[in-house]
């Protein structure tokens, strides 16, 4: 099934600089892997690694419980800030780490030369990275990781991800340096070159939305006093649809996004985000819907055996057995207005695409 796929734990950091012209951010180059994130520019962050939860004992500042309340789930919490830090030290070589003197650990000269020497034997597994802050007597600077977003991979791709975006202000002391295995290159950039048209750069969906974020922010205080700051973070999950240019994913403010996850709830990407005039779109088992060129909607209420009956245009009704209402030429929440709440799921416009009632009605 095209939604089979499990959404797989994992941690992003999104690392910025202050700079005399404002926030700067870390994106890396992906290197080639026969995925979607294949050569793309993304922040540091990976999968959360079973190892993680060892770490949790090593952590500064913050403890699961509190981890796993701010980020709304009911343990393990805390591993998400740890898979965080341990990424952006194995892909960026930045380690968000506190020393035996209580200091973020610097990493210029030999110290920095020889923990430099351990991203490699941890990114292949050779060396655990609670093993290697014991050694080196470090905690981990989880309280210095400020929960900033939270997106789902698309159901329909064969690798899913539920990623938690965390950001975090570069640690005085270190220097940022690709690790030309998992990365094949890095840039430091203000959000408006990272946004410009000019830049060639490709980047996902989320990693433009992270960075559109922090473009508001005019210097890097005003962006952490954000990020520290107490808010619901809402989870994100696009969905696929099919458009003339091919599929395409699908944010949750976008008209076509409820009327997809109705008629591909896998999400195979067989439903289209766009209104094509003539063609008949199957809505329930009992309703279709065909757009005209002039974009005005007509419903045809049947089956095949029995056949189909337009509805009048004019008409505001309810079809009980699908809890579908066509409005008739009304605005969507006039018409929810004409009945009881409860008794509607799907609203049926004039013009556009489904809209998926609410208990407070439509929009």
């Amino acid at each position: 099934m095209g939604g089979a796929a499990v959404a797989r734990p994992a941690a992003t950091l999104v690392v910025v600089r202050d700079a005399a012209d404002g926030p700067e951010l870390l994106l890396l180059q992906r290197a080639d892997k026969g995925d979607q994130n294949s050569g793309a520019w993304v922040f540091p962050g990976g999968l959360v690694d079973a190892g993680d939860r060892r770490c949790r004992p090593l952590c500064a500042g913050l403890d699961d419980a509190a981890a796993s309340a701010r980020l709304g789930v009911a343990a393990g919490g805390l591993d998400f800030h740890i898979a965080a830090i341990r990424e952006c030290f194995e892909e960026a070589g930045l380690l968000f780490a506190i020393d035996d003197r209580n200091e973020v650990v610097s990493l210029e000269g030999d110290t920095g030369a020889r923990l430099d020497a351990l991203r490699g034997p941890l990114q292949r597994g050779e060396r655990e990275f609670a093993d290697l802050c014991r050694e080196w007597g470090l905690r981990l600077a989880a309280d210095r990781l400020f929960y900033i977003g939270h997106w789902v991979t698309p159901l329909g791709l064969p690798k899913r991800f539920d990623t938690r975006f965390f950001l975090a202000l570069l640690p005085a002391g270190q220097a940022s340096r690709h690790d030309a295995v998992e990365t094949l290159d890095q840039a430091w950039l203000r959000p408006a070159l990272a946004l410009a048209p000019g830049n060639a750069r490709t980047m996902l969906r989320v990693t433009r939305n992270v960075i559109e974020l922090v473009a508001a922010f005019a210097t890097a205080d005003a962006l952490l006093a954000w990020a520290r700051s107490p808010r619901e973070v809402t989870m994100v999950m696009q969905r696929r649809g099919m458009s003339s240019a091919g599929l395409r994913s699908l944010m949750p403010h976008e008209p076509a996004f409820a009327e997809i996850g109705k008629l591909d709830p896998e999400g195979a990407g067989t439903a289209w985000c766009e209104l094509r005039p003539g063609v008949p779109v199957q809505l329930s088992p009992h309703v279709q819907r065909v757009t005209g060129g002039d974009g005005r909607n007509s419903y045809l209420v049947g089956d095949a055996q029995a056949g189909w009956t337009e509805i009048d245009p004019g008409t505001c009704c309810l079809l009980v057995e699908d809890r579908m209402l066509f409005t008739g030429g009304l605005a969507p929440a006039q018409a929810r207005q004409q009945f009881p709440h409860g008794a509607v799921d799907w609203i049926a416009p004039d013009r556009g695409f489904l809209i998926e009632a609410t208990p407070e009605g439509a929009t």
